[in-house]
């Protein structure tokens, strides 16, 4: 039996609101939850750049209380530091003051996810609104669209690296833990970061941790009486072509 003839004049009507069905699931430059795949292509989590010049990120996790910030901040100017804060989503609406004066000093932003939870835990499309609610809540509050994602604790999978991804974020571990959330002495500390800081390497230090900026008094100008020069994560990744 043959087919009957198709009528496209009839299928347009159709078309056309299929189309405009995916342009409204656009909100303000995001791709909408409803759009997540599970084959979405990914990169593998970013821990170091290899290379034999002596380059550095600094990176702060701040998920917690914002009483680090302002004397973090004076301490990264005086050495004329840009580093990034990978903020949380509840961080960012409960401090959006503090959130400002990072952006505001040139400070890169990163998302840290909104709630601080377990990704691992969580489902596919949990994983995705923790994402993009907390993206969204940077950019409402500073203009600013996170390019890097670092889960809490370090915790991921395919479907936060795939997440990640399909809103234009790379995810970002560290390769070097300052530890400073054990409260160690700002010495203890110093000497942890300095005896394993490596060409390439991403350090991780908390901004409500105590004793963050008396330490990186030692470490900030010992890094530079060595030669290196301390970048953002985007400007790590700016700097290795990638």
């Amino acid at each position: 039996m043959p087919h009957s003839p198709v009528n496209y004049k009839n299928k347009l009507p159709l078309a056309a609101l299929l189309l405009l069905s995916v342009l409204l699931l656009f909100s303000a430059g995001e791709w909408s939850q409803a759009l997540f795949t599970s084959t979405y292509p990914y990169s593998p989590p970013l821990t170091h750049i290899k290379t034999d010049e002596k380059i550095v990120a600094i990176t702060f996790d701040t998920e917690w209380s914002s009483s680090g910030i302002e004397r973090l901040l004076p301490v990264l100017a005086d050495y004329q530091i840009k580093s990034t804060f990978f903020v949380t989503g509840d961080w960012a609406r409960e401090h959006p003051i503090q959130l400002r004066s990072i952006a505001e000093a040139g400070h890169e932003i990163g998302n840290h996810s909104t709630r601080h939870r377990h990704m691992q835990s969580l489902s596919p499309q949990a994983v995705q609104e923790e994402i993009l609610e907390c993206s969204n809540t940077i950019r409402d509050i500073t203009g600013i669209k996170p390019a890097c994602f670092r889960p809490p604790y370090g915790e991921y999978g395919e479907d936060v690296l795939r997440a990640a991804a399909q809103f234009s974020m790379r995810t970002v571990l560290w390769n070097l833990d300052s530890c400073d959330w054990k409260n160690l002495s700002p010495a203890s500390i110093a000497e942890k970061v300095l005896a394993q800081c490596t060409p390439g390497s991403i350090v991780r230090f908390h901004s409500s941790a105590l004793n963050t900026p008396e330490a990186l008094k030692i470490i900030l100008p010992a890094l530079q009486s060595q030669g290196y020069e301390i970048v953002t994560v985007s400007g790590l990744l700016a700097y290795r072509g990638s």
